[in-house]
C-alpha cells in the first residue's frame, strides 16, 4: 500500500472493475462513482479527485457523454434543417429563373352551385337593397 489511501482506493479491485468497465462501454455511470464515494466514505474534495481520474484515464462520466449525445443530435437536426432551407431557396430560384413572374397562378372558383347568382347585384329589385334578394316576381 502506499502513504496515500486515497491512492490505495483507484488502484483497488472495485475502482478497476468501475474503469474496466467504462472502457467496455465508453464511459462510467454516475451511480457506480455515487455508490463508491459513499461506500468509502469520500470527502468532496475526493470525489473531485476520483472524478478528475476517470476524466484522466480518458473516460466520460455518463450525463456528460449523454449531453454530448443530445447535442450532436441537435446539431444533426440542425443541419436537416438548413437542408430543407437550401432545397426551398433553390427551388425558389429557378422558379424565378424559369420566367415565372412568382405569382403562384390558382384556378378560378368553380361555379356557384344551384343557379346562384355570383353578384347579389344580380338578384336585387329595383329599389331594394342589395341584402334581400327577390325570390319569385311573382
Amino acid at each position: 500500500m502506499t502513504q496515500n489511501p486515497f491512492q490505495d482506493l483507484l488502484e483497488s479491485e472495485q475502482a478497476r472493475i468501475i474503469f474496466d468497465n467504462a472502457e467496455v462501454r465508453g464511459y462510467v455511470e454516475p451511480a457506480e462513482l455515487e455508490a463508491f464515494a459513499l461506500e468509502h466514505d469520500l470527502s468532496p474534495t475526493e470525489i473531485e479527485e476520483l472524478t478528475r481520474e476517470v476524466e484522466r484515464l480518458g473516460h466520460e462520466i455518463g450525463e456528460a457523454k449523454a449531453k454530448a449525445e443530445e447535442a450532436e443530435q441537435a446539431a444533426a437536426a440542425e443541419r436537416r434543417r438548413q437542408r430543407e432551407q437550401d432545397r426551398i431557396e433553390k427551388a425558389t430560384a429557378e422558379l424565378e429563373a424559369s420566367g415565372a413572374d412568382g405569382a403562384v397562378k390558382t384556378p378560378p372558383p368553380p361555379a356557384p352551385e344551384g343557379g346562384a347568382p355570383e353578384n347579389a347585384e344580380e338578384g336585387v329589385e329595383d329599389g331594394g337593397s342589395p341584402d334581400k334578394l327577390s325570390d319569385t316576381d311573382g
